[in-house]
């Protein structure tokens, strides 16, 4: 007895993989027996599914690749299930964060690396978004409740989280690979759409939900792959191109960077799907903190003469009309087009509003997705098409202020460490792509309300805490090699 006692001990993994299997057997021949194969085959499911629980739950890191992995796809699951992707959200992040918290009492977590200068501003922002929810102008807890998860409290979790999951430098590629992955997986679904068309669901979607009315326009139709819509997926294609290109630059392999690149490529093809044409500026603000940060000169002089013949390219020239995603780019632009027009008239329309409402209307209760708390308002009327706006509009100019502040000391952290700091050549060829990409994504803020969006906030707040923790991974990579050229 004692022997089988250390047996199981010892070797916890197997037991649990042949034992579940061996009870699924016995489930789907009794159930099938009883009630049929199809209720026996999914019966029979159940220990596996359990024991793959148990597994993700010894082992949190594998646990955070299934999140960020369902965070990618959970908008487009969302058209297809009737899920509410936010709640589920919140139920598979703070377990993870139990889980963590859990392991905590029984083996050593260092929770060091979570103490970042980037953990305490996010730490404030979220204080201020609490004293918010007692803003006189603010009419509905629950429009606080449900907006306030992606405004503040998404990000201090996860960067909460991460520094204790991704902790060296080998964590940090497997998390470009898996956005490797999953921005291939989003280019062929919209390559799938523009060249075998759209599903039923998402023709519903479009033609009785209305999608269709900003995704099927005068220039062409917008792809929008599995997410929410065709914004947020080009915006995240543009975050995608950025880090994988700028890190492919820096990896060791040739057939790692050839693959980065490629990928890169792809992802930029379908920004120009998703004709979303303020996502190319995340493309040229990254390019040009990549030029700034590289410390090389022939980056910075065959990127230059790149990025300014591109510029030159759309802006002084008609080359290309003919094809419709080259035409709709070089709109970004143009000035007097429509669309920037209407949003300059909207943003006038909310300056006069919010003239005396330093501290904004609430959180939840600007744009469109507001008529669902204050259907009659007047600022629910007036769409925000920025996340920058939506800011401001709810949390006012002083939230708007601090928010900007924390955005801006994080690039400028991040630039800083980059430079200075960060000796390992990978690392810091990683951190340059990140604080571009993330450069890339603020200007475009105000453009686009991405930040608030499955899978990108995510993505973002990922790569913040990234950004932060790598000089504890730069640490323990010169320690490695201090004590390998002593042995």
């Amino acid at each position: 007895m004692s022997y089988l006692r250390c047996y199981i001990a010892e070797n916890p993994l197997y037991i649990l993989t042949y034992g579940s299997l061996i009870l699924g057997i016995c489930i789907f021949l009794y159930v099938t027996l009883t009630m049929g194969i199809v209720f026996g085959a999914v019966f029979s499911l159940l220990p596996a599914c359990v024991a793959f629980f148990v597994y993700l739950v010894r082992h949190p890191k594998y646990y955070a690749v299934c999140i960020l992995i369902f965070a990618y796809f959970i908008s487009g699951i969302s058209r297809y299930v009737d899920i509410k992707p936010g709640v589920t959200f919140d139920v598979a992040l703070f377990s993870l964060l139990g889980i963590l918290l859990f392991y905590t009492a029984f083996k050593h977590i260092s929770w060091k690396r979570v103490r970042t200068g980037l953990l305490l501003l996010s730490g404030g922002w979220m204080c201020y978004c609490l004293l918010l929810l007692f803003n006189p102008m603010s009419a509905s807890a629950e429009a606080w409740l449900t907006t306030v998860r992606w405004t503040a409290v998404y990000m201090f979790v996860i960067l909460l989280i991460v520094p204790l999951v991704i902790t060296n430098i080998k964590d940090v590629k497997g998390f470009l690979y898996i956005l490797s992955v999953l921005t291939l997986l989003a280019v062929f679904k919209a390559m799938w759409q523009k060249y075998y068309g759209f599903d039923a669901t998402e023709k519903y979607w479009l033609y009785v939900l209305g999608g269709a009315r900003t995704h099927i326009i005068y220039s062409g139709i917008r792809y929008f792959s599995f997410f929410t819509d065709a914004a947020n997926f080009g915006t995240s294609m543009g975050f995608s191109a950025i880090v994988l290109g700028i890190s492919a630059v820096y990896m060791n392999k040739r057939s790692i960077q050839i693959y980065f690149i490629a990928v890169a490529v792809l992802a930029v093809y379908g920004l120009f799907l998703s004709g979303t044409r303020s996502s190319i500026v995340v493309l040229f603000v990254g390019a040009a903190v990549f030029i700034a940060l590289s410390k090389n000169i022939k980056y910075m002089v065959f990127g230059s003469l790149g990025t300014a013949f591109i510029v030159g390219f759309l802006m002084f020239t008609t080359i290309g009309n003919g094809n419709q995603y080259i035409r709709r780019m070089r709109t970004v632009f143009d000035s007097n087009d429509a669309s920037y027009v209407v949003r300059k008239e909207n943003q006038a329309l909310m300056k006069k509003y919010m003239v005396d409402k330093p501290f904004g209307v609430g959180i939840g209760l600007a744009g469109g997705k507001a008529k669902r708390f204050t259907p009659d308002a007047y600022i629910a009327q007036i769409a925000t098409d920025s996340w920058l706006v939506q800011l401001w509009l709810e949390t006012g100019v002083v939230g708007l202020s601090l928010y900007l502040l924390m955005y801006l000391s994080i690039l400028i952290y991040g630039a800083y460490q980059t430079l200075f700091k960060i000796r390992d050549r990978l690392l810091r060829g990683i951190n340059v792509a990140i604080v571009a990409a993330l450069a890339g994504v603020l200007v475009n803020s105000y453009a686009n309300e991405i930040v608030g969006q499955f899978p990108n906030g995510i993505l973002i707040f990922t790569s913040m805490a990234i950004l932060f923790t790598s000089k504890y991974m730069d640490a323990d990579i010169a320690a490695e090699q201090t004590r390998l050229k002593r042995s």
